[in-house]
């Protein structure tokens, strides 16, 4: 009898190992490779570019649908594939798939070129894995082009890239995800010019992942190195899993209408992006009867059912940025987190959804841009527009500037400092003698004179505390009040005082 149980046993833990680690027991198993191209991370979608997947037995070409969007399913896995990614006046992506072990989500890029088109650099990358700075062991691929790392808490990385025609600018490395895919979070490798070295922390993660070498050059040419990799990780079948816990809320949603730049590119579009938020295993309620997790693993799913993983990150993060190309204003997205030992996952726990808010604008503007005889304590109002079918609160605040002769700017204030103003009604009127001034005499303008105005917060929020969510649309933010970045206004409104009041 004792000898059936330990037979059990052990076939049991043979298949939960080749289960979670997706061994290829059969060599005619499929995958896919999906691609979401944005200009540059979380910035517009590119549509209409040329994708050419080339494998073993030839190439297949899509173009990029509406959502920036190119799948190419039923791949055999356990062989490469490089994907070249065109479109006219942008520099080139070359993605270079050293074997494909399991399906792949790639967040990529294709940037508009910084000068002549035609100049496209053939790059390549070199690298070698060891077991820690030391160079102890390195990492050799097996027949497959698999890198097998066994039981480690760090990887050593060393890359070189090389371009045969314009100079390498940047090279990142990461693991689990694109350099850059969530750019504002997740630790990556980074260096300026062709070379890099570092060491990664890897204690999160099990079975089959990626390991992304990427490299720019100066006209914005990408190429992205993918490599294999499967961590053998200890099973402990004692552990009492920590079941996530959220924050309230755990999700922000923003949507910025400014200028960032990543990977020194730098364009005025929209910048969506979600952060997903929850209690570290220290901060729970649950440390003194379960175990403490080896990292996280964060899901995305776009109808509340099928969750996708997007990430693993180490088990000193509470926080995620996913800046996914797919995550379009209007569209309502859920996010779940699990806790990581090992090979093993704890139940996942939903901990809510979001809409993404589009941007707005404002109309009916006064006083008007070029306006004369305005009145010396005029009265400042527009129309908030573009948000109507949202139950949001606006956010707001002006300043008005006297640069001509003074060199002084006035605003709004009371006993705290500059009024910040909040409501929920989307027609907006300052009434000049309501306030007080900032550094303005008799706290009325002098006649005859031109002035420059703008609301230098135009933003919206809103509470979706059924969903456990907060999501901001920010058009403007100059000081910064509640964006992670100064926003300048996209407009300001000059006008010229009368004679009288």
């Amino acid at each position: 009898m004792l000898n059936d149980i330990v037979k059990i046993t052990i076939a049991i833990l043979i298949l939960m190992l080749l289960v979670n680690s997706c061994v290829i027991v059969n060599n005619q198993e499929f995958g896919y490779v999906k691609l979401v191209i944005t200009e540059y991370n979380s910035g517009p979608l590119v549509q209409d570019a040329t994708v050419t997947l080339y494998t073993q037995d030839g190439k297949i070409t899509k173009i990029s649908d509406e959502n920036g969007t190119a799948i190419f399913e039923s791949l055999k896995l356990n062989r490469p594939y490089k994907i070249e990614i065109e479109k006219e006046n942008h520099a080139r992506t070359v993605i270079d798939i050293l074997s494909l072990h399991t399906s792949l989500n790639l967040n990529t890029t294709l940037r508009k070129s910084k000068f002549d088109n035609s100049a496209k650099s053939n790059m390549e990358i070199s690298f070698k894995l060891f077991d820690s700075e030391l160079k102890t062991s390195e990492y050799k691929p097996d027949k497959n082009g698999v890198y097998t790392i066994n039981r480690s808490l760090s990887l050593y990385i060393e890359a070189q890239a090389k371009s045969d025609n314009v100079p390498i600018t940047f090279i990142y490395a990461k693991i689990g995800n694109p350099p850059g895919a969530e750019a504002l979070a997740s630790p990556r490798l980074y260096a300026s010019g062709n070379n890099l070295k570092g060491t990664v922390d890897t204690a999160s993660f099990s079975g089959k992942t990626y390991l992304f070498l990427d490299c720019y050059d100066e006209n914005y040419n990408r190429y992205e190195l993918v490599v294999p990799l499967y961590f053998v990780s200890f099973i402990n079948f004692k552990i009492s899993p920590y079941y996530v816990e959220g924050k309230n809320p755990s999700i922000y949603a923003y949507n910025i209408n400014t200028q960032i730049k990543y990977y020194t590119l730098s364009s005025k579009f929209s910048n969506a992006y979600v952060i997903i938020s929850w209690k570290k295993w220290e901060d729970s309620s649950q440390t003194l009867r379960t175990d403490k997790p080896t990292g996280y693993a964060v899901y995305r799913s776009y109808d509340g059912k099928k969750f996708i993983k997007i990430a693993v990150v180490g088990n000193d993060t509470d926080s995620f940025i996913d800046s996914s190309g797919e995550n379009i204003p209007g569209k309502r997205i859920w996010y779940a987190v699990s806790s990581i030992y090992g090979i093993l996952e704890s139940p996942k726990t939903i901990l809510g959804s979001v809409v993404v808010l589009p941007l707005f604008g404002i109309s009916d503007v006064q006083p008007s841009d070029n306006a004369t005889n305005v009145s010396l304590t005029p009265t400042f109002s527009w129309r908030f527009v573009g948000l109507e079918d949202y139950d949001v609160t606006y956010w707001y605040e002006i300043c008005l500037y006297d640069m001509t002769v003074n060199k002084k700017y006035h605003y709004p204030v009371n006993s705290e400092g500059a009024i910040i103003f909040k409501s929920e009604d989307r027609d907006v009127k300052i009434d000049f003698k309501d306030y007080n001034w900032y550094g303005l005499t008799d706290n009325k303008l002098q006649a005859n004179k031109p002035y420059e105005w703008a609301p230098e917060l135009v933003a919206a929020e809103w509470r979706d505390e059924e969903n456990n969510s907060l999501s901001l649309s920010i058009v403007s933010d100059y000081n910064g009040v509640i964006s992670p970045m100064a926003v300048e206004p996209e407009k300001y409104y000059l006008f010229v005082t009368g004679g009288g009041e």
